[in-house]
């Protein structure tokens, strides 16, 4: 899912000088789940086709504050006006999968942990879609490799207020290891490389997103959701470990906006706590 900012602008063991170990424990003691891999197709406007948008946003508010008409989360990376290409080699992040106020009309929301977009036009990204359609919340787990296509994990378990787990690492083969988990249930899903090679990507950012979605054309109504909490999120930069706002990094907070003349903010991220590995995505505006 690409974003639409301007560039100007998972439980882990903590060891010294700040750094992070990586996960060593994924997937230690959840059920594996053999899911249908779905292609999410192109279909009319009320439906969900692609998960980004493609206007530039506003200005930047200052050193550490983006301004997003889709994304709001949070970003690391070395340098945001020349990121450091092939960089990142890793993101793992919790959180908890938001529950929907009930709207007269559809909405739309997701969920993601991923590599790429602040500052190119590539995302490598998995995590959660929550949608509030035909008077009911609608839920589901998937992955893209934009501007390749998105997929469903058909029928993988989620229901609102479970917490998941996301990690991408990429491989010396050139594709990205992608393992999603839903802690709550005591399951997981690994991605299969055929998926996940993708020519052409920069590897220079990484990312904690909730985002709302695009359909052909236009960014999609968001989704009145409950506080998103993310936590335990770390990033693997220049073989570093560490939290979203490591000194071995630059980070940025981005907020979501509507864009207009009078902008309003869709979705803000709270300031990090945590020792700068947690922080929390609260709606505002659809």
């Amino acid at each position: 899912m690409n974003k639409n900012v301007l560039r100007f602008g998972t439980l882990l063991m903590m060891v010294s000088f700040g750094l992070f170990a990586q996960p060593a424990h994924i997937t230690k003691g959840l059920r594996k789940v053999e899911c249908e891999i779905v292609p999410i197709k192109p279909l009319s406007k009320s439906n969900l086709t692609n998960y980004s948008g493609a206007q530039i946003s506003c200005s930047r508010m200052d050193s550490k504050t983006t301004k997003s008409l889709n994304w709001s989360g949070y970003a690391s990376f070395t340098s945001a006006d020349t990121p450091e290409i092939g960089s990142v080699t890793g993101v793992w992040g919790t959180w908890n999968v938001p529950k929907l106020h009930p709207s007269l009309n559809d909405r739309y929301s997701v969920c993601w942990v991923g590599i790429d977009g602040y500052s190119n036009q590539t995302v490598e990204q998995i995590g959660t879609a929550q949608f509030w359609q035909s008077g009911q919340q609608v839920n589901s787990v998937w992955f893209g490799m934009y501007p390749g296509p998105a997929y469903d994990l058909s029928m993988f378990p989620i229901a609102p207020n479970d917490t998941f787990r996301a990690m991408i690492t990429h491989g010396v083969d050139g594709a990205f290891e992608m393992i999603i988990e839903n802690l709550t249930q005591g399951v997981y899903a690994q991605i299969p490389l055929i998926y996940t090679v993708a020519p052409g990507t920069q590897r220079n950012s990484a990312e904690w997103i909730v985002e709302a979605p695009s359909d052909l054309t236009t960014i999609l109504p968001l989704a009145h959701f409950s506080p998103v909490k993310f936590r335990n999120c770390i990033t693997e930069i220049r073989g570093h470990s560490g939290r979203i706002n490591s000194e071995h990094w630059k980070s940025d907070r981005i907020l979501m906006v509507t864009g207009s003349k009078n902008s309003k903010v869709k979705a803000s991220p709270s300031d990090l706590f945590n020792d700068g590995q947690n922080f929390s995505v609260k709606w505002h505006h659809q």
